[in-house]
């Protein structure tokens, strides 16, 4: 590296650092990287669409410069107080914005190898920097945080003091009697939900309904999230000793466990996806229309065709044995008379991640009473409740598989967006920090 291009890059740099430290108060960006920073440093877990390695040399440099953690970063333009090294954290994207693109063209310009040889050495110094980044992002986040329920439910119950502490200790085997939650697996979390709240007779759209209690997927814990397992020959419900397991391919009836009413699908066109049949919980109106209850479980990811239904771990599909559908959640929001609550049917297009699901809490059923079931529903909360223990690949690429499909679902059309055209001549910009004092 000649004189003149150490003169240039070290110019270049020595700008941006001057911007980059001229102001005190918090900056556009720095809002968001400051609360990564802060949640780094107290070891809680939080989700991001972006590789982490930016966020973690940020945390780096405020460990160097002794950071506590200890700032609530709330709004722009709010002022730094003396426990922030706010130049030290400025100092890495200042440095990194200046030098990256010269040190490596002459990096480029240095190598002597061969295309090919450096393209590949190029991959694989990438691969194993990517998946080292995010091996220490996850040790460094061993507690529950803000972001868990963008994960799986066995994500979470791998936590410290999150889900953990719900399910530690529960029974593993789902098993005639078990009283359980269950969670769409894959997008959005919600769990199968009922109330005792029907169907409208009419839609909107003048199509009638079955005016069946309403089945949907609620996105808030609540009692009415749980549902009792049983065998469709069998009366009881309390667990017998040893415990009756539902294995892969057994049919059971699903009972909503505060109404009692068992879960049913039938040739009824569901209330916001009609391409799609209706799922209810069947009240006996003593008309034509006969209960359709029985459904298959079935565990996409069982060692074998006898495996057992598992609470946390098991991935299962429920299909309905009448119609072949499986238990399916849309996305589709139900009008005000659902509560705005998210849409369940029944899909005979199986093979689709919304319809996986699995069972999150879980416990045994101990009273044949159905007063006393409700007590106990009503207490599952207060279940005292070892966390899951997942390997770090697991993590990893369940990390990487939320990271693709949440950027795929997340809004378009932000407020603050600005298309490539706008940015020569900056038609349209962001106010990155604002104050009633200055305009610098």
């Amino acid at each position: 590296m000649d004189s003149e291009t150490a003169g240039s890059i070290l110019k270049k740099f020595s700008g941006n650092l001057q911007i980059e430290l001229a102001i005190d108060p918090v900056k556009f960006d720095e809002l968001h990287y400051g609360r990564y920073v802060t949640l780094y440093t107290k070891g809680i877990f939080f989700f991001d669409t972006h590789p982490p390695l930016g966020k973690q040399l940020l945390y780096l440099a405020s460990q160097i410069a002794g950071y506590d953690g200890n700032f609530t970063f709330d709004r722009i333009g709010s002022p730094y107080t003396e426990n922030v090294p706010v130049r030290a954290l400025r100092f890495v994207p200042a440095l990194a914005g200046s030098i990256l693109i010269p040190i490596v063209y002459l990096l480029m310009q240095e190598l002597s190898m061969s295309h090919g040889t450096a393209a590949f050495a190029g991959l694989l110094v990438l691969f194993v920097i990517y998946i080292s980044v995010f091996y220490i992002h996850l040790g460094l986040l061993p507690r529950a945080g803000p972001h868990d329920s963008v994960m799986t439910s066995a994500f979470q119950a791998s936590l410290q003091g999150g889900l953990a502490s719900i399910t530690r200790g529960q029974p593993l085997h789902v098993a005639h009697g078990s009283q359980i939650t269950l969670r769409h697996t894959h997008g959005r979390t919600c769990w199968l939900h009922s109330h005792a709240h029907v169907y409208p007779v009419r839609y909107a759209d003048g199509r009638g309904s079955s005016h069946q209690q309403q089945v949907t997927c609620y996105s808030f814990k609540d009692v009415n999230n749980w549902w009792i397992v049983k065998r469709p020959e069998r009366s009881e419900l309390a667990v017998t000793q040893p415990p009756d397991a539902i294995r892969h391919g057994d049919v059971v009836q699903l009972l909503h466990g505060i109404t009692s009413r068992a879960l049913n699908s039938h040739d009824v066109a569901a209330p916001v996806s009609p391409q799609s049949q209706e799922v209810s919980c069947y009240i006996d109106y003593n008309v034509s229309m006969s209960a359709q209850n029985l459904w298959r479980i079935e565990i996409v990811n069982r060692a074998s065709d006898d495996s057992t239904w598992h609470s946390i771990r098991s991935l299962v599909r429920l299909i309905h044995v009448d119609t072949g559908a499986a238990l399916r959640f849309t996305g589709r929001q139900l009008p005000s008379w659902g509560f705005h609550q998210h849409e369940v049917v029944g899909d005979r297009a199986k093979e689709h991640q919304d319809t996986i699901w699995n069972v999150e809490e879980h416990r045994y059923t101990k009273a044949e009473d159905r007063r006393e079931r409700e007590k106990e529903l009503a207490s599952a909360e207060m279940i005292p409740t070892a966390g899951t223990q997942l390997t770090f690949w697991e993590k990893f690429l369940e990390l990487q598989y939320k990271m693709i499909t949440h950027s795929v679902d997340a809004p378009h059309g932000h407020m603050f967006a600005s298309e490539p055209a706008e940015w020569p001549l900056l038609t349209r910009s962001i106010a990155y920090w604002l104050s009633s004092r200055s305009n610098v």
